[in-house]
């Protein structure tokens, strides 16, 4: 049976188990769980934030500017014909890049991860693995020729040894990589939706970015010490550097303190939210896949447009209360970094010393909730949750399933990693050749080769942030119900089944019958 069902009350209107009703007609509790109605969880954190939303809109709509930024640039006649041409040819030719190489990259993306990963995930993962080695080897090479020193070729060569070592030591989890891998690139290969929502959540978060400097700066956060009142400067902080007296860079005295505060807080929250709704998105609709394949087997599936309404509404909540406490410990990192480096401008070294442990400490803590987070986002997006519940029951269904060893392995990301590299160098070799050939606005051939292979890169690694949570959908949907998973993916669950059992044969809890998968 499934873990989830049987160990979390909260749990009475699973969205993966939608239609366990219709096949328990006879269970009233069954009945009864389905149909109860969908509540919003952590409600008073999606008030603040969107309140906290209203407030940056309303500062910007009163005093954003972006007045001031590019004060150091030449700043051309805009009146002059010969400017407005240079300028729209310019901007023509900007998209005539950037369109055509986006386009190309979704594609070349799409294709290879639906054909070659999706077919060969075995051979995909030992590939990506062993060419880590080659790549450290080559890299050790380049710095040591570029930088020829004992130590630095003794700590290298230490490098690249134990990276040898790990690729050694994890081969043997290659082959439940690939069972996971095939499954959540089958998912996101037939809900490719998923991969349009992606790209439109980061295309929000760049919208967001020049919204916030807008708003930073219309409210004096960049303002530089020069342009500041004598009467300011005298309150900035003062440091000496061989006799030479110096001002910091930015003025933060006062109640500016607690403007920087906020700022960057607001940054990160909504930067955090937007990434992590996609995130549960995702696993809404990759919980579908795997215990009701026929529900989410399109593009534009009921899945899919379910799983973005419930983690825009029902589930809003648990993700600004999660991406809230991520972007108080980005906001400490950066605090921190800053006032150690003033520190030692300062040649404060205790100071130094002081903030840079604490630093180490955050930095310790950031990464602990930045993995508890991950996992929480996916039992969020499947089970509708609260966000300290999904996190508590999320951990014990991997404890109780005795397989903890497991989620701390990352092969797949190697392979994704490699689809990266693969798409942006198509892409740049493509550039190239278009440039080449039409010798488009005289365009240097290798501007375009590095420009199509940022932009190939940078779509491909919104696309693969999609298939990397996937996986761990498919990782939590086969510990909750191996049994039901197996009912719509007989052939990859008995794959992944066989894989963790090569890995830990002392783990019983999931055993075939003749004709069945049973728990």
């Amino acid at each position: 049976e499934s873990w989830v069902q049987a160990h979390v009350e909260e749990v009475k209107y699973s969205y993966a188990y939608a239609n366990k009703a219709d096949e328990h007609e006879d269970d009233p509790s069954v009945s009864q769980r389905s149909s109860a109605p969908p509540k919003f969880r952590d409600l008073p954190f999606a008030i603040l934030f969107l309140l906290h939303l209203g407030v940056v809109s309303f500062i910007a709509l009163a005093c954003g500017t972006f007045d001031g930024l590019f004060t150091d640039m030449d700043v051309q006649d805009t009146s002059d014909p010969d400017v407005t041409t240079q300028t729209r040819d310019w901007v023509t030719g900007v998209m005539y890049m950037v369109v055509p190489a986006i386009i190309v990259s979704f594609l070349v993306c799409h294709f290879i991860t639906g054909t070659f990963v999706l077919k060969y995930p075995t051979q995909a993962v030992t590939v990506s693995l062993y060419s880590s080695i080659w790549s450290n080897v080559a890299f050790m090479f380049i710095i040591c020729f570029t930088f020829p020193s004992f130590w630095l070729v003794l700590l290298t060569s230490i490098c690249t040894l134990w990276s040898i070592w790990f690729v050694f030591a994890v081969r043997r989890f290659i082959p439940f990589a690939a069972a996971i891998l095939k499954l959540a690139v089958a998912g996101i290969t037939v809900n490719w939706g998923m991969y349009m929502v992606s790209l439109v959540t980061a295309a929000i978060s760049c919208a967001w970015y020049i919204l916030w400097v807008y708003v930073a700066n219309g409210i004096g956060f960049f303002q530089d010490v020069e342009a500041l009142s004598d009467e300011d400067r005298g309150k900035g902080d003062i440091y000496y550097n061989n006799g030479v007296k110096y001002y910091t860079s930015y003025y933060v005295g006062d109640g500016k303190v607690l403007t920087v505060v906020l700022m960057l807080l607001s940054l990160y929250w909504t930067s955090v939210v937007i990434m992590n709704v996609t995130q549960t998105t995702v696993a809404g609709v990759i919980g579908t896949f795997a215990f009701e394949k026929s529900s989410a087997s399109s593009c534009c599936s009921m899945a899919l447009t379910q799983s973005i309404i419930r983690s825009c509404t029902y589930s809003f909540g648990s993700i600004c209360f999660g991406s809230l406490l991520n972007a108080i410990m980005i906001t400490l990192r950066v605090l921190l970094d800053w006032s150690r480096q003033r520190a030692r401008d300062r040649d404060n070294n205790g100071a130094a010393l002081l903030y840079c442990i604490l630093q180490c400490i955050v930095s310790i803590l950031g990464d602990l909730l930045e993995y508890f987070n991950q996992w929480a986002y996916i039992f969020v997006g499947i089970y509708g949750t609260t966000y300290l519940q999904s996190g508590q029951r999320v951990l014990e269904l991997f404890k109780a399933r005795g397989c903890t060893s497991i989620i701390s392995n990352g092969l797949a990301s190697y392979v994704l990693g490699t689809v990266v590299m693969v798409v942006g160098l198509i892409c740049g070799i493509l550039g190239w050749i278009v440039i080449y050939t039409t010798s488009f606005m005289n365009m240097n051939l290798w501007v375009a080769f590095w420009a199509w292979f940022i932009m190939g890169a940078i779509i491909a690694s919104v696309m693969m942030n999609a298939v990397q949570g996937a996986i761990k959908a498919i990782v939590v949907c086969y510990f909750d119900h191996p049994g039901k998973m197996y009912q719509s993916h007989p052939q990859e669950t008995r794959a992944l089944a066989d894989a963790i059992e090569l890995l830990f044969p002392q783990v019983t809890v999931f055993a075939f019958s003749d004709n069945a998968f049973t728990v």
